[in-house]
């Protein structure tokens, strides 16, 4: 991937690999499918939050901030109190 090379030319990774995820698992939990560039940044970089502004969330992960199921259900929560406000 081009783009991704680029970002480790600027930015490189940590020495250490980050975990493996089961992404097969991750996806049938959210019901539904992720990116594959966002599988390989995750891959690449592991969880937290890139830049101030891009967060990487995998399941499971040791920081609240950044568990993926964590983050959709609350996420989901918030959603559903906004539709709710405006009906």
């Amino acid at each position: 991937m081009i783009v991704l090379d680029a970002l480790i030319r600027l930015c490189p990774p940590p020495a250490e690999p980050p975990p493996a995820v089961d992404w097969a698992q991750a996806e049938r939990a959210l019901g539904a499918a992720l990116p594959a560039d966002y599988k390989q940044l995750v891959e690449t970089y592991g969880d937290g939050i890139f830049d101030d502004t891009i967060w990487l969330l995998v399941p499971d992960s040791a920081y609240s901030d950044c568990d993926l199921h964590a983050q959709t259900t609350e996420r989901d929560e918030i959603l559903a109190g906004l539709w709710e406000f405006e009906a």
